[in-house]
Order: C-alpha cells, then sequence, then structure tokens
C-alpha cells in the first residue's frame, strides 16, 4: 500500500512517548530510551490484538530506531546506526490527478526534481524529519513525515497556487482576447486576440485604436489621442518602464513586439493612485513574469520585417525570454514597403526634389529593428525577481547629390532614433495577505539629425537625448477577503537635453534641464460579499523639487451591478505632467520626426495638469453589449508649441487649456461564430489660449464624430474581420481669400475654422492556422489597408514657394496589401 498525503493534512499518530507508556500498560515491560531519540517522533498505535514481538517489529518500521527485549520485563530503544533512510514518492495534481513534474523535494540540503511521471527518490539523513515539496504552479507543502506511518511510496497531492488577477467584467468586449475590468480599463491579452481589420497580426497599440473614444488623428498605428489629447499625454510603460518612443517607421509600426508581450492595460479614466503622469490616459504593457516550465518560441515573415522569439528555461526556478525583430528592405523592398515609405517621408526634406537636375536626393536607406530580453527568477516560494531589456532602433540615411561651381559632390543625411529601456522588480511575499514590490526602471531616449544642404555649405546636428531614472516600492495589505490597501513611495528623475550645432554661420546650443518629483501614493480597493460593488479609491501627492510644486490627486472609480445585466459606472481622476513634446520648426530633425521632448520648467514651459469624470452605463443581456460613456475632461499647462500650429501661431509661444466633452458608445452582438460591432464617439473639443488674438477655437485633434462598424468571423482555425471607420473632417486654418500673401507672409483666417474633407476606410484581415507536425503549427494570413483606395486628406497647410502659395495636403495610406507566415513551437 502507498501512502496517501494531501495538503499539509496530518493523519492520526500519536506522540511515541504516549504510546509507549500505553503498550508498557499493555504488555507489563518497561522501556530504556534516551528521551532526545523519541521525543519527536509519533507514530499510530498498533493494534492490541499485536503480540509484544510483532508490536516491536511494527514500531522499528514505523521510527527506524531499534527496539532490543532485554529479557521478559525491559526493551531498550536505542537509534539505528544507519547513515540514510530513503524515500520514494509520487506528485499529483489534486485536481486532475495528472503528475506534477519538475517539483523540487529536498530534505535539509539534500533535494532532487520529479521526473516526468512525478516520481522522486530521497536520501534522508539527520534528526530533521520535515520534507519540503516546492513547485512554482503549486501551493507549497511541509510533511513531517515522524508523523506518518510510511511503508511504502508516497502519493502527494499537490493544489493549484492561485493568482490573484483583478475581476474581467467583459471578456470579449470588442472582438476575442480584449475585454474590461470592474476597475473601468481594458485588457488586452495578446495570445487570445482575434484578428483586427487591417492587421495581419496582432499590434498593440493598433488595437486600442478600435475601442470607442480613441484614434489617431494623423492616422499612424503608434501615435494615440485618447479623448482629444496629443500623443506625449499617453503614459506608455513597458513593464512599468516609461517609454519616450512607441514606433518604428515614426509612427506607423508599432515598436512592441507583440509576440513578446503577455497582455496590455489601457485606462481612460479612473487610473489607480500607483501610476502618475499621462494626463490623457495610460497603457501598460506587459509581458509575461511567470517562469517558463518548458521551451517555446517561433518565428515570421511579413512584407515588412522578420522576427523571431524564443523561451528557455535556465532551471526549474528560472528562465530567459528573448526576441527579435528587423526591417526587410535592404533585403528585397516591397509594394507594402514603398507604400509605408512614402506616407512616412512625404512633405520632408527625405522626399524633396528639384525640379531641375542640379539638386536630387537619393539613395534612402531606411532600416529598423528591435531586440527584446526577460528572465524571470522565483527565488523561493514568496522571492520573485525579474531583468527586463528592451532595444528600438531607426536608422535614415539619404544622399544629396547637387552640382555646385560645375562640380558635382555628394553629402549624406541622417536621421537616428533609438531608445534602450531596462528595469528590475523584485516582489517579496511576506505571508498570504503583505506583498511589497520593489523597481528600478531606466529608460534612455535619443534623436540625432543630420542635415546637409550642399548649395548652401551648411551641416545643421540636431540632438533630443532623455534619461529617466526611477525608483519605486510598494506594499499591498490583503485586509480581508473583500479589501486591500497599497500604499509606496516613488523617486523620479528625469534629464532632457537638446542640441543644435551649425557650420555655417558657426553656432552652437545645448541646453540640458533636470527635474526630480517625490510621491506618495495609496489605494484602497473595496468589493461587496456579492461583487455588486466595486470600489478603488486612492490619493496621489507629487512634489516636484525642481519647479518647487506640490499637487494632490485623488483617484475614484465605482463599478455598481444594477440588475443582472445592467451595471453602472463612475470614474473621476486628476494628474500632472512634467514632460511634453513641442516642436520649435516644422523642418526640425529633416521635417520627419520634429518633436522632442522638453522639460516643465515653471516659466514657459508649466506643469501640465488635468481633471476628467465620466459615468457609464453598460446593458449586456445575452450575446448583446451596450455601452455608453459621457465625460468631461479639463486639461491646463499646454503650450502653443506642443500642439503643432501650422499656421499664424506656429512662431508664438503661449500658454493655454483645452476642454472636451464627449460621448463614448459601444453596440456589439454576438451570433454563433459572427460578431459585429458599431463604435461611435462624438467629441467636442476647444483650446483656450487667452494671450492669443483668438482665444477660443477648436483643438487639432477636434474631430467631432467618429464611426467605426466591424465585423468578425472564427470557425475552427480560421478568423476573418473587416471594419468601416469614417470620421468627420479635422480643423485647419484657411488662408484669407482676398488676401493670401502680405508682405510676403501668409495672411490667415480665423485658426481652424475650415476643415477638410471627412476621412473614409475600409479594411481587411483573415488568418489560419495549422499543424505542421507534433509540437509545431503554422500560421498564415493577409491584410488590406484602405481597401476602399479612398484618398484621404489628414491635414491642410500652406507653405511659400518660389513667391507663390502652395497648397499641402497630407495624404494618408494608399491601398496596402501586407501578408504573413509563422511558426510556432
Amino acid at each position: 500500500m502507498a501512502a496517501h498525503i494531501f495538503g499539509q493534512q496530518k493523519e492520526d499518530a500519536q506522540p511515541l512517548l504516549s504510546v509507549l507508556k500505553i503498550l508498557e500498560a499493555r504488555y507489563e515491560i518497561a522501556f530504556s530510551y534516551a528521551d532526545k531519540n523519541v521525543a519527536h517522533l509519533y507514530v499510530d498505535l498498533p493494534d492490541d490484538a499485536l503480540s509484544l514481538a510483532q508490536c516491536l517489529s511494527y514500531l522499528r518500521q514505523a521510527t527506524d530506531l531499534e527496539f532490543e527485549q532485554l529479557d521478559d520485563r525491559f526493551v531498550a530503544i536505542r537509534k539505528l546506526e544507519t547513515t540514510a533512510r530513503v524515500i520514494c514518492g509520487y506528485l499529483k495534481d489534486v485536481g486532475t490527478s495528472e503528475p506534477v513534474t519538475s517539483a523540487v523535494v529536498s530534505h535539509l540540503s539534500t533535494s532532487v526534481v520529479t521526473n516526468v511521471e512525478g516520481y522522486f527518490e530521497l536520501a534522508l539523513e539527520g534528526p530533521e524529519s520535515v520534507l519540503r515539496v516546492r513547485h512554482l504552479g503549486y501551493q507549497p507543502l511541509e510533511i513531517d513525515l515522524a508523523k506518518k506511518k510510511v511503508t511504502d511510496c508516497l502519493i502527494i497531492s499537490l493544489a493549484a497556487k492561485t493568482v490573484e488577477l483583478e475581476e474581467v467584467l467583459i471578456s470579449n468586449y470588442l472582438v476575442g482576447g480584449v475585454g474590461k475590468t470592474v476597475s473601468g480599463a481594458f485588457e488586452v491579452k495578446t495570445r487570445e486576440l482575434q484578428v483586427l481589420p487591417g492587421m495581419s497580426e496582432p499590434d498593440v497599440l493598433y488595437t486600442m485604436q478600435a475601442l470607442p473614444g480613441i484614434q489617431s488623428a494623423n492616422e499612424s498605428v503608434s501615435d494615440i489621442n485618447i479623448r482629444g489629447g496629443t500623443n506625449d499625454q499617453s503614459l506608455i510603460l513597458w513593464d512599468d518602464i516609461k517609454m519616450y518612443q512607441s514606433s518604428h517607421f515614426y509612427g506607423l509600426i508599432t515598436a512592441f513586439n507583440p509576440y513578446f508581450v503577455d497582455k496590455v492595460i489601457l485606462t481612460k479614466n479612473g487610473t489607480g493612485a500607483r501610476l502618475g503622469e499621462g494626463v490623457s490616459g495610460t497603457i501598460e504593457i506587459k509581458p509575461d513574469d511567470k517562469v517558463a516550465e518548458e521551451w517555446s518560441g517561433g518565428g515570421g515573415i511579413n512584407l515588412l520585417s522578420a522576427d523571431g522569439y524564443l523561451t528557455a528555461p535556465l532551471s526549474s526556478r528560472a528562465s530567459i525570454s528573448v526576441a527579435g525583430r528587423r526591417s526587410m528592405a535592404d533585403i528585397v523592398r516591397t509594394p507594402t514597403y514603398d507604400n509605408y515609405f512614402d506616407r512616412a517621408f512625404r512633405n520632408t526634406d527625405v522626399a524633396r526634389v528639384s525640379a531641375g537636375d542640379s539638386l536630387l536626393n537619393s539613395n534612402e536607406d531606411f532600416y529598423f529593428y528591435d531586440l527584446t530580453a526577460k528572465i524571470n527568477y522565483q527565488i523561493s516560494e514568496g522571492d520573485e525577481l525579474s531583468l527586463s531589456f528592451l532595444q528600438i532602433f531607426n536608422d535614415l540615411t539619404y544622399t544629396e547629390n547637387a552640382e555646385v561651381n560645375g562640380v558635382r559632390e555628394s553629402k549624406a543625411s541622417s536621421l537616428t532614433q533609438q531608445s534602450i529601456a531596462s528595469g528590475i522588480r523584485y516582489e517579496k511575499e511576506w505571508s498570504p495577505s503583505v506583498k511589497s514590490t520593489l523597481s528600478v526602471p531606466v529608460s534612455w531616449y535619443k534623436l540625432r539629425g543630420v542635415n546637409n544642404n550642399i548649395p548652401n555649405n551648411q551641416r545643421l546636428e540636431q540632438e533630443n537625448e532623455v534619461l529617466d531614472v526611477g525608483f519605486k516600492i510598494d506594499t499591498r495589505l490583503l485586509i480581508n477577503e473583500t479589501t486591500d490597501v497599497t500604499g509606496g513611495v516613488q523617486l523620479t528623475e528625469v534629464g532632457i537635453g537638446n542640441l543644435e550645432l551649425l557650420n555655417n554661420p558657426a553656432f552652437r546650443r545645448y541646453v540640458k534641464e533636470v527635474n526630480r518629483s517625490q510621491v506618495l501614493f495609496a489605494n484602497v480597493n473595496h468589493s461587496t460579499p456579492s461583487n455588486n460593488t466595486n470600489i478603488s479609491g486612492g490619493l496621489r501627492a507629487n512634489y516636484y523639487s525642481t519647479l518647487d510644486q506640490f499637487t494632490l490627486e485623488p483617484r475614484l472609480s465605482i463599478h455598481q451591478k444594477l440588475a443582472e445585466n445592467v451595471a453602472l459606472e463612475l470614474l473621476a481622476e486628476q494628474k500632472s505632467q512634467f514632460t511634453t513634446q513641442v516642436i520649435d520648426l516644422q523642418n526640425d530633425f529633416l521635417g520627419v520626426e520634429k518633436r522632442r521632448w522638453v522639460l516643465s520648467n515653471g516659466v514657459g514651459i508649466p506643469l501640465i495638469r488635468s481633471k476628467q469624470a465620466s459615468v457609464g452605463l453598460l446593458y449586456s443581456p445575452d450575446k448583446w453589449l451596450i455601452s455608453a460613456e459621457p465625460y468631461l475632461k479639463l486639461v491646463k499647462g499646454i503650450i502653443t508649441s506642443s500642439q503643432g500650429f501650422q499656421n499664424q501661431f506656429q512662431y508664438l509661444r503661449s500658454n493655454g487649456s483645452y476642454q472636451v466633452f464627449g460621448v463614448d458608445v459601444l453596440v456589439k452582438r454576438d451570433f454563433k461564430e459572427l460578431s459585429a460591432w458599431t463604435s461611435y464617439a462624438v467629441a467636442k473639443n476647444r483650446y483656450d489660449f487667452p494671450q492669443l488674438s483668438v482665444s477660443a477655437f477648436p483643438n487639432n485633434l477636434d474631430i467631432l464624430h467618429n464611426l467605426t462598424i466591424g465585423a468578425g468571423y472564427t470557425r475552427d482555425s480560421f478568423q476573418a474581420s473587416t471594419s468601416l471607420s469614417w470620421h468627420s473632417g479635422r480643423p485647419y486654418t484657411a488662408v484669407n481669400a482676398s488676401s493670401p500673401i502680405v508682405n510676403g507672409t501668409i495672411s490667415y483666417d480665423l485658426p481652424n475654422a475650415a476643415r477638410v474633407s471627412p476621412y473614409f476606410r475600409i479594411d481587411l484581415s483573415a488568418r489560419y492556422n495549422f499543424n505542421l507536425r507534433a509540437g509545431v503549427r503554422g500560421q498564415a494570413g493577409f491584410s488590406i489597408w484602405n481597401l476602399s483606395a479612398y484618398k484621404n486628406v489628414l491635414g491642410t497647410y500652406y507653405r511659400i514657394a518660389a513667391g507663390n502659395l502652395e497648397t499641402i495636403n497630407q495624404a494618408g495610406l494608399k491601398l496596402t496589401p501586407n501578408m504573413m507566415f509563422r511558426v510556432f513551437f
């Protein structure tokens, strides 16, 4: 018979000392022993039908002690002169009875690992009788062998470890893999994400734009406008590290490898107190934190890039994951790449070609790559350590050929954009109800442009560099099953440098500023036992020592279930932000990535502060989802140069604010294999710059109506989706019709009083999964962006060329197909 053990429950064993006294009375004998040899042992009381000899034999086997009968009266108990006792066992999952492999079974300093059958053998040495069992996916177990009657291999059942997750209220909010939590945030699980229209592969930031209230006014994938805010007002965190760059191809491709990401959390309002910055919203991109138990990986190729990733266990307690992606234009140049290149560099110095042969830009060379790595290490059952690394790189070089005084010259101009993010996070579980987390994130970003102008014999070098170093520690206390409290401290130092170097005439300017912040935060989460009410409230206190400015930011999230399928949601927050992006000149950095990061200095660049409140109603009867959320948002402390004006305010710097009032609506219906949705957002977004000649006028991102109608189809291994996107035209400033040019400068009409034509686009995507061989599966897919081939105008501005007014219409991406093939193992 095998000895069965479940959890840490004990059989009805008794102290050996008590059993000896009973046996002395039963058999009229006396035991002679040393107390230290018997004091810690437990045995079952032998059956009273056993003879004395049988009883002593049982005790020898149960205790590993020698019971020697000296005569009819006395029995001596001595410790056996053995070096080791070998014990064996099988580990099984308590729910499935499947073997538990790679578990660590230890006794004192000796340990073994269970095999594929969950079997182990271990030699016990020393007086310690406790056997310890550890596995990353199961609750730890300690077994006191002295209290067990072990006559054969043990059968040990392990209970799975429970992982605390925020409750997902709606699991398929838009498509499979997109959910909404009770805190009001959206959660995207990339491994479960169904195909989205226009993308052959998952894109963590493009997915966000499918949600109501979120869009990209300039049609880029990674430049996200959350409820009318600029892209730099969205806090993007990769593994809790702030990112100052989020794209390849200067906005057209997300820089985060989707196959390395476990999930993405988007918060539009009601942000928890542990997070600051990002006055318009927060996007948290989270790689997997679990230690991998087996090898996995994959790789793929599309018409723009190729990538691969690998996850490998280093031991039973540690694993490493690595991934890499690189563009392929230097190997093969596809029509898809040409469309992206044209969209990214149109109306910039890169695409400039003169009417004659005296000046020609040619031999463009552009490539990008990203590298990602993470190590997860389970130091002990309550101690976890992770190390993260990410590098993003974009490089553009083009040659300018010109003929000067009869001599042909060639010089190269370039633009390099790169980021390195790294971090250390250590988690300590002091007890089942207390857990602390320490993190040290480091983020570095650099944008460098070199612009050679051969006819004028000029070379302009520009740099924008950011170094962000932080320290955060927080502790979470679980008061009871329905309430927990989190509090912590965060220290951050951000330094930003800007360089301009010109050779003719000689000019050099370098400005570096540093901002330090100290933060205290606390947050309380409470839910009723029925889970009908969920409340999260917090307070974040920021002190910006460089600015000598203090802010107090309350946060609130309430989810109240009103009926079986009806819920009310109330969200509110205040935030502040001390970094922003500005455009000094439209042709900075070759006119491609013309935005540069700067710090609030309390003078010309104030601290940005926001207030936001929203009330949402969710109705989810069978196979339906209807959501409506009106909101009001006010952001103060913005400056004109951060808004990208290309009108009479382009060269002015003034402080102001904007206010948005809008409603986000989603209607979705699920059928057997088909789902259809309509996403609609209406918003009024207006500036207020008191010092300008016209103080109040529409925001550059004032898109009054935004409508998306989509459908997704899933059957077995095949997925397809399509959508129609339409929104009203963006505002722009028209020229004065009667006098467009006055004294060599453009004469403008009222700011943002005109609008471009409405935007229209149809997208299509499909994906198919199949098995290649045992343990290896393949995936093939395609997508078509702008299937309708509609010539969208994203914005309009003017410039003077050869004394004449020139109208520039910024065109959207053409009809652009893409295909991909991937292998997973």
